[in-house]
């Protein structure tokens, strides 16, 4: 059968927005093996066919990765072109089976230097891997120079199968010969190795990131299994939802570390203006019905957007509730949930943890930032409490996915000028002044 595949625009409107779910549709009467079940795909049973995205350039398997004990590779693999999905296909030696539990595999094609070249312009680096057919129990997980003890870095593992954080830990460059030789990656385990043929694997680093004097980074594959609707029906289906990078979410390793990447509802990080030829796109090899394998795919825009602010009314007197309105569909990154951006102590709305310099929006009388004075260190008594944060302000969205937000503060009487105010003086009169958020 020529199978075909949709992402369906219209499931989401007439755009895609930051945490819109997109519902994906493969029908393919080849994949239905059986006709009293509806088949869900997995890793095993549809390694070459299962659908993929891809963003940026991931480090993953190539055609000639190798797969064995640490000193000796005994199984070759079959990698997809598009999936990135190994499939052993040569029988291990099992003499060499534990070698002190450690299995190497190897990223042919891809170089240390190549992996230092990303690690070094990216501010996170993940490993995205399953190797539960592989290997009894993962507990470990190294990157090595081609000597296979020099260590580029080292993880934990409490899985054979995830997505972890491997802290960015990049050692000094080796000799010219050793950031030639190739990435290999050591799992260590509780019993070694155990891949038979027709057994399957990935292991993937992904990079993401906006370090100072590098492009932004983001490079990583996630994987569809799509689920067959019903009985005998050939039509395969799932969803991909993205998240927008902003100011508040872009240097939070939860913002990667949460996300989905193997499933029938994935997440992707979307990192600017994703249109055109750059829009995310799925990719299937089909097995047509002229005995070709051809690549089918569908691609869907994922614009950024510039946000718009208003108040409610033109004019203001002391005492009146202004409402503040912002839309910005990149600020929804959950279509499950009401996105809320509460007012740091700074006077901020929505701040990042780690960056008092980014945020959302802020509040200003006469153009001096409507804050709290004693925070600056003035120190003054019989003054109430002032600035956006004690006022109560918070932007709340309007619906789940509406990418609307409100937010609402009573005019005070003063204002702090840190400009101008003193101990002795430290705050005037708000009236004939101009509000700007």
């Amino acid at each position: 059968d020529f199978g075909t595949i949709d992402m369906d625009e219209s499931s989401v409107g007439d755009e895609w927005n930051s945490g819109e779910t997109l519902d994906v549709t493969l029908v393919d009467q080849d994949l239905n093996k059986n006709t009293l079940n509806d088949e869900d795909m997995t890793i095993k049973t549809h390694n070459s066919t299962i659908p993929a995205l891809i963003i940026g350039s991931p480090i993953t398997l190539h055609e000639d990765s190798l797969i064995g004990a640490q000193t000796t590779f005994t199984a070759a693999m079959n990698v997809s072109a598009f999936n990135k999905i190994g499939t052993i296909h040569t029988a291990q030696d099992h003499a060499l089976e534990v070698d002190n539990h450690n299995v190497t595999i190897t990223f042919n094609g891809t170089t240390v230097a190549d992996y230092r070249t990303a690690a070094t312009a990216a501010d996170y680096i993940f490993l995205n891997y399953n190797v539960t057919q592989v290997i009894y129990a993962a507990t470990g997980f190294t990157l090595t120079f081609d000597d296979r003890t020099t260590l580029l870095s080292k993880e934990t593992l409490t899985a054979s199968a995830g997505l972890v954080n491997l802290n960015n830990a990049i050692v000094a460059a080796g000799t010219t010969n050793q950031e030639a030789g190739i990435l290999y990656a050591n799992i260590t385990s509780t019993s070694g190795l155990d891949a038979a043929v027709g057994e399957t694997l990935f292991v993937d680093i992904f990079t993401f990131g906006d370090k100072t004097g590098y492009d932004r980074q983001n490079n990583a594959i996630y994987r569809l299994l799509l689920e067959e609707t019903g009985d005998n029906t050939g039509v395969f289906m799932g969803d991909v939802e993205f998240i927008m990078l902003n100011q508040i979410n872009e240097d939070a390793s939860t913002t990667y570390s949460t996300l989905t990447t193997i499933s029938d509802s994935i997440d992707i990080i979307v990192h600017e203006d994703l249109t055109d030829e750059d829009s995310p796109r799925i990719n299937y090899l089909d097995l047509g019905a002229d005995g070709v394998s051809t690549q089918i795919a569908d691609q869907v825009a994922a614009p950024s957007h510039s946000g718009v602010v208003t108040f409610d009314n033109d004019n203001y007197k002391t005492a009146d509730t202004v409402v503040v309105m912002l839309d910005d569909q990149d600020l929804n990154t959950d279509s499950e949930l009401i996105d809320v951006y509460i007012t740091s102590a700074s006077d901020h709305a929505g701040e990042n943890a780690s960056d008092s310099t980014a945020y959302v929006l802020d509040v200003t009388f006469n153009d001096v930032l409507w804050q709290e004075g004693e925070s600056t260190g003035i120190t003054y008594k019989g003054v109430p409490d002032d600035g956006l944060k004690a006022s109560g302000f918070t932007l709340v969205e309007t619906g789940v996915a509406t990418g609307l937000f409100t937010g609402s503060f009573q005019v005070p009487s003063t204002y702090y000028d840190s400009a101008r105010s003193t101990a002795t003086t430290p705050l005037y009169t708000t009236t004939g002044t101009d509000i700007e958020v």
